[in-house]
């Protein structure tokens, strides 16, 4: 579901990355290579959640190994969440549902708990992790303010007409503007189609318009879908109309760091970003949404 994803530096630099697949907004772990005993530890915390998830875990000779009966703690302005761990058989750990890729499900130790106050723009947050085996790993992060979206204002919509593939494009694009403190990534996910008023499962896509060069905290789109099934035959048929929801998603330096990292191949003695005493990550995030609705004219 993950259709369109890039960062951007929110000073006029040119985009950090491009990011496909996967229904998160999330960089996956990345496990590195080196003592298949290294300790492996990924969290991402989300502005407006009041839950968190951490992995735990080995790097392993081919695929990393699951850490059982660690302490995981996570320390907030609202008091300590303990985290217990969580079967795999019975939960994802997603660090975040709103922001690119997550692992679907692996067996590394997932570790999870509420967290007092919730976590909120602005307040610092420490994780702290001992494992039975004596090894501690400690981290830190502030969470990023959200971007301001100023344009679109609410809800747009817009009229599409059928292109001589079939697929139903926006007749003009539309801006996306915003403004935030750091880099930003922006992605489009259909949100629903509709073939006159029954809901169906569509295929759509944020095209971005022009140069990635352009102004830094706008770019323009257009949205293009390229058809919905009836099920159970999965019948194609062409929507009338579709819902996506835009997500702008400031971060803070660990993840940005990691993201840079992983997508050029992390180094080992750059494994770690927000981390002490691990590979992995500790970083934050906050994301600001708005809906399209594409119509067929």
């Amino acid at each position: 579901m993950a259709l369109l994803s890039f960062v951007r530096r929110a000073a006029g630099a040119a985009a950090l990355a491009a990011v496909a697949g996967g229904c998160e907004f999330l960089h996956p772990p990345t496990y590195v290579g080196g003592d298949p005993d290294q300790l492996l530890v990924h969290a991402v915390l989300l502005a407006g959640r009041d839950s968190a998830e951490v992995i735990v875990a080995r790097v392993g000779t081919r695929e990393p190994t699951r850490v059982t009966g660690a302490q995981v703690r996570i320390i907030g302005p609202g008091g300590t969440a303990v985290l217990s761990e969580v079967p795999n058989v019975t939960f994802e750990c997603r660090p975040v549902s709103e922001v690119p890729g997550q692992p679907a499900r692996r067996d590394t130790g997932c570790y999870a708990a509420a967290v007092p106050g919730g976590i909120a723009p602005g307040a610092e947050f420490r994780l702290e992790v001992d494992v039975p085996s004596g090894e501690q790993v400690r981290g830190r992060t502030v969470v990023p303010a959200p971007p301001a979206v100023q344009a679109p204002q609410g809800r747009l919509r817009l009229p599409a007409r059928v292109t001589e593939s079939g697929a139903l494009r926006t007749v003009s694009p539309f801006t996306l503007r915003w403004t935030a403190e750091g880099p930003v990534s922006v992605r489009g996910e259909l949100h629903r189609g509709w073939v006159g008023s029954a809901e169906r499962i569509c295929a759509a896509s944020m095209l971005r318009e022009g140069p990635l060069t352009a102004q830094p905290d706008s770019l323009p789109f257009r949205v293009e879908v390229y058809g919905c099934v009836v099920p159970p035959d999965n019948q194609s048929v062409r929507a009338d109309s579709v819902e996506m929801r835009v997500s702008v998603t400031a971060y803070d330096s660990a993840y940005v760091n990691y993201f840079r990292d992983a997508e050029g191949g992390i180094p080992l003695e750059s494994a770690s970003s927000g981390l002490e005493g691990a590979f992995g990550l500790f970083a934050s995030a906050a994301t600001a949404f708005r809906h399209v609705i594409v119509y067929r004219q």
